[in-house]
């Protein structure tokens, strides 16, 4: 399991770096700073997304309640006007520390 959100993590890290090549691109041609929406990209990819994500957390009412549901329609368009990169970043960040593995450590040798 540890493998697959590893594995995940690297590519929303190289997803990251893609879309902040493309803000660094397009700033640098325009003269002034230039940051693609979360929500542009996920409308790139499939128009009717963005309308499913933020309906999504009203699917969750029965379990947490209006105000979760709320809280969630709230969370998810703060994401969806986020920069890409910075969105792209934040989920590697949360994959690699769910997939991430303490080494263990030996109980009993002395510390130098």
């Amino acid at each position: 399991m540890r493998l697959i959100f590893r594995l995940a993590s690297f590519f929303a890290l190289v997803a990251a770096v893609l879309l902040a090549t493309v803000d660094a691109v397009q700033s640098v041609s325009a003269g002034s700073t230039i940051l693609v929406r979360f929500g542009d990209v996920v409308t790139g990819l499939d128009p009717s997304l963005p309308g499913r994500l933020a309906a999504f957390p009203g699917s969750l009412a029965g379990a947490f309640g209006e105000g979760g549901a709320n809280l969630g329609r709230t969370v998810m368009q703060w994401l969806l006007d986020r920069p890409a990169a910075a969105v792209m970043l934040g989920l590697a960040l949360v994959f690699w520390i769910i997939g991430y593995r303490r080494t263990p450590r030996i109980t009993g040798m002395p510390t130098a």
